[in-house]
């Protein structure tokens, strides 16, 4: 179950998939919208990197889809999640 702050994150998240796939969470949106934050390509708007990259920083993790027991949105703190994404293929 995620915080507030976490879920706030994740709703962010969960609309720029709407907006851009009309889904409510693409298959690696996690990877692809830290893609955005540390490698901008112009999927997203400057003010959506902007509140993803300070929604994070605030909350110290970032948010991903975990299919274990259909649990949905999982937090990870950010040390684990440097971790997590350098080994994902996007």
């Amino acid at each position: 179950m995620l915080t507030l702050d976490q879920q706030i994150l994740a709703d962010l998240m969960s609309d720029i998939s709407e907006e851009c796939w009309f889904a409510g969470w693409y298959t690696g949106l996690e990877n692809i919208l830290w893609r955005e934050i540390t490698e901008p390509s112009g999927l997203i708007s400057e003010q959506e990197r902007t509140d993803l990259r300070k929604l994070s920083e605030e909350i110290g993790g970032w948010i991903m889809w975990d299919d274990a027991d259909e649990i949905g949105t999982v937090f990870v703190p950010l040390e684990q999640w440097k971790k997590i994404y350098p080994v994902v293929n996007l």
